[in-house]
């Protein structure tokens, strides 16, 4: 008597879930800038409620609705306040041009903001024309000044937490991946930023390290996604105050994936509010760091918008110190400056030289080639080059220009503060060509 034969291939894998968002955009604006060169950067708008085990979307309660997307309100207003050069007290969101209409009225910071467009103010004066960071290498570190919505990262569960992604949860093909990315270990230096290190107090310290599979990885590092602490539970609707929110009892304030790639439907669809685990060992700095780093390029095509622009730059007197000076530039100095190609960055353009006595420049490293895949124990240790997959050249610009003939030009004019106070965004202001020069790191 035969048996009946037993199913051995499992069924396909189905596609992922996917995040149709190309037209759900906020635009965020400059509006002391002429239309049409007043667009600062865009975001999409992929925040909404999870959805449960049927596919419903779910509240606190456990009752099924369906919300429209929006974008969460504090990770776009951090963006806009980090881009204003740390202006965390003094810039907020508004629905028009003229600054009367505030979006924290009608919008928790917890809240979401619907598509549309929204003006970035500083100091309550629409016409103000606040310098922007215009890039990453550029930007100031605020240290003491980080907003408190910012948390130190949890503890993990006592599980497998050394051998496992931080995204995905699996335990293979992982990758040691930097939160501050290696190539910013000028940047590291010059901002000070050893003191939250607990080990090697560079680039490479343990703290700035975090594993991920090798694909999130390179996701990670081309800047499709970033790490943000948002609330488990979101406020919906105008309306509602924002201390309601924050005081709800059902609030869990969690570091999540936000996705800022337009186009990332299937990453977005299978990740975008995902919680990241095995945070314990890392620094709260290091990842606000890299939540800068990831959009600071979103702002390039303002930029790069042929008119001035009034900039906050980093430069370097003579390797004695460093200051951030507030600059109002033409769009032809400015597209000599930050015009370089490729997708990394809105970073300036690499130096015509390498620094004497360098063997190579950081332009000339695919990025891929110093850090093994994680195998388990008792193997060989891969080296990531070997993966034919993940070997594709990344494009990494070389260092912040901190001088250019065409400086000359530009306004500027520097005021040193007391190396005991920390200036804040008021003490930055840059109307009609007043400068600024910020705290000096020894």
């Amino acid at each position: 008597m035969s048996s009946a034969p037993i199913l051995l291939h499992r069924p396909p894998l189905a596609i992922p879930p996917i995040h149709n968002n190309n037209d759900q955009i906020a635009y965020f604006f400059h509006p002391a800038y002429a239309q049409p060169h007043d667009l600062l950067f865009t975001l999409p708008c992929l925040d909404s409620p999870a959805k449960s085990d049927d596919g419903d979307e779910s509240d606190a309660s456990g009752s099924h609705h369906h919300h429209p997307k929006g974008l969460h309100h504090h990770t776009a207003l951090l963006a806009c306040q980090i881009i204003a050069n740390n202006a965390f007290n003094s810039g907020q969101l508004y629905f028009n041009r003229q600054g009367t209409l505030a979006v924290l009225d009608q919008v928790p910071l917890q809240g979401l903001l619907s598509p549309g467009e929204y003006f970035f103010v500083v100091d309550s004066d629409p016409m103000y024309r606040y310098p922007i960071v215009p890039s990453f290498r550029d930007w100031r570190f605020p240290h003491g000044d980080i907003p408190a919505a910012w948390p130190s990262p949890k503890p993990a569960p006592s599980t497998d937490t050394a051998r496992r992604c931080a995204l995905t949860n699996h335990g293979y093909g992982l990758i040691k991946a930097h939160i501050i990315p290696r190539e910013e270990s000028e940047w590291f230096m010059q901002n000070g930023m050893s003191r939250y290190g607990v080990n090697k107090r560079d680039v490479n310290d343990s703290q700035n390290l975090i594993r991920l599979r090798a694909d999130i990885h390179l996701s990670f590092d081309n800047r499709l996604f970033s790490i943000v602490p948002k609330d488990r539970f979101i406020s919906i609707g105008p309306g509602t105050s924002p201390s309601v929110a924050d005081a709800s009892p059902v609030a869990d304030l969690a570091y999540v994936i936000h996705v800022f790639g337009p186009h990332a439907g299937e990453f977005s669809g299978l990740y975008h509010n995902r919680p990241l685990q095995y945070l314990d060992n890392t620094s709260r700095e290091f990842i606000f760091s890299r939540f800068a780093w990831t959009f600071l390029m979103l702002t390039k095509p303002f930029l790069l918008a042929g008119m001035q622009r009034s900039v906050v730059r980093c430069q370097s007197n003579q390797g004695t110190s460093v200051e951030w000076r507030a600059q109002d530039l033409s769009g032809h100095q400015l597209s000599n400056l930050y015009g370089g190609g490729g997708s990394r960055s809105a970073s300036p353009k690499k130096r015509s030289r390498q620094r004497e006595g360098d063997s190579g420049s950081v332009a000339d490293s695919d990025g891929w080639d110093s850090e093994t895949l994680d195998v388990p124990r008792g193997r060989k240790r891969v080296r990531r080059g070997s993966l034919g997959y993940c070997c594709a050249k990344n494009e990494i610009t070389d260092g912040v220009s901190l001088s250019n003939g065409s400086e000359s030009s530009a306004t500027s004019t520097p005021c040193t503060p007391s190396p005991s106070s920390r200036p804040s965004p008021l003490e930055c202001k840059h109307k009609q060509g007043d400068g600024f020069v910020g705290p000096m790191l020894g």
